[in-house]
């Protein structure tokens, strides 16, 4: 049984992690009209797998038993960023709409 997750394991989780969110921070800003679910969703997968480490690798009764403060944390980010890419005052940033044109 394997107390730490190998190295080459977390380096490849970091690099995979910093290459989505990088992505998505791009398509935000291009105004890709998916982005409004990806980022929750990956928001939530990144949550998974961080709480997956902490429960399988936490070694220190704090760590182990910090769960809880973790998944509230994670959980309000989440709905956070439903909330924040979802409400009506955004909706014409996703659109043509927002965009003036000149007469």
């Amino acid at each position: 049984f394997q107390t730490t997750p190998a190295p080459g394991l977390r380096l490849g989780m970091a690099l995979f992690w910093t290459i989505l969110f990088w992505s998505l921070t791009i398509t935000l800003w291009r105004k890709r009209p998916f982005t409004r679910t990806i980022i929750p969703l990956s928001l939530g997968l990144y949550a998974l797998s961080e709480l997956g480490l902490l429960f399988f690798f936490a070694q220190s009764a704090p760590a182990r038993n910090s769960w809880l403060v973790n998944t509230l944390f994670y959980g309000l980010i989440i709905l956070f960023s439903l909330w924040a890419l979802n409400r009506t005052a955004v909706k014409p940033y996703f659109t043509n709409q927002g965009l003036k044109t000149k007469d």
